[in-house]
């Protein structure tokens, strides 16, 4: 037991999300895209821009209605035994797939790959994956009341609630329930760190890692939406419950992992 305990000692400490680690992810994070034919890199942000709206992953729309189903039942099944472990398991398996299968896509250049973005968030899924196999994780007694107001904002994400119309992404409640939000990191980020902070806010580590690959993924959607295709602001909209519940868990994380610290 004390060997299994030394086994799994990094991912107790809070210095596994160090800034040696962050460190790690932002340089990950720019590893430079791959296509079969050469584009112009001026052109970038389209080019990433035409992989994330059509990825492999967004194919089959009975995939997305299944995912969709998954991470309702995970969600459900957490809030009512409160165990982390249990969505920590299922961003693990589901962060994998989506981590491969969201950053490909073929394209006007051919079959194009982001392997910053698929590097970083199979690095935070394998990480999920040892913090809930680890000991000593145990099962909060009631939710989290501080963390009630992410509730709202783990819906939106969820429902994703958008339609493109005339090439331009608009509000709608068409398809809310078979869109690809399930398939899609920064939609899937947001409802797993809301249930966290509900029902295992003392998997600090844990949380301060995908606050801060979220926060990361957040600020690009921010530039992009916002400022480079301003006329896609809507999806801009949709990315925010990413930026405030990612803000959120990094500075919750942070501070709690302190007052542990000095022992209050």
């Amino acid at each position: 037991m004390k060997g299994q305990s030394h086994k799994f000692a990094a991912f107790d400490s809070f210095w596994a999300v160090s800034w040696h680690f962050k460190l790690l992810l932002l340089l990950l994070l720019f590893l430079p895209v791959i296509t079969e034919r050469p584009y112009n890199h001026e052109d970038i942000v389209a080019v990433i821009g035409e992989v994330l709206s059509n990825p492999l992953v967004n194919g089959v729309v009975s995939i997305r209605v299944i995912a969709k189903i998954i991470l309702a039942v995970a969600c459900t099944v957490c809030l009512i035994y409160k165990d982390g472990r249990i969505i920590l398991l299922y961003y693990a398996a589901a962060g994998c797939a989506v981590a491969i299968f969201q950053n490909m896509a073929q394209t006007q250049y051919g079959f194009t790959i982001l392997p910053g973005n698929m590097a970083v968030q199979l690095v935070v899924a394998v990480y999920c994956l040892f913090f809930a196999l680890k000991d000593g994780i145990t099962r909060a007694n009631a939710v989290n009341r501080n963390a009630v107001w992410v509730v709202p904002l783990m819906i939106f994400a969820f429902l994703m609630p958008y339609q493109i119309r005339d090439g331009i992404i608009v509000p709608s409640l068409r398809g809310v329930f078979t869109n690809e939000s399930a398939v899609t990191y920064c939609m899937i980020a947001p409802v797993v760190l809301g249930m966290l902070l509900l029902v295992s806010n003392h998997a600090l580590p844990v949380i301060h890692a995908i606050s801060f690959v979220a926060f990361l993924f957040a600020l690009l959607n921010m530039m992009t939406h916002f400022v480079f295709a301003s006329h896609n602001w809507w999806m801009g909209v949709l990315h925010l419950p990413l930026l405030f519940i990612s803000a959120y868990g990094m500075v919750i994380s942070r501070n709690r992992q302190g007052d542990r610290r000095r022992g209050n």
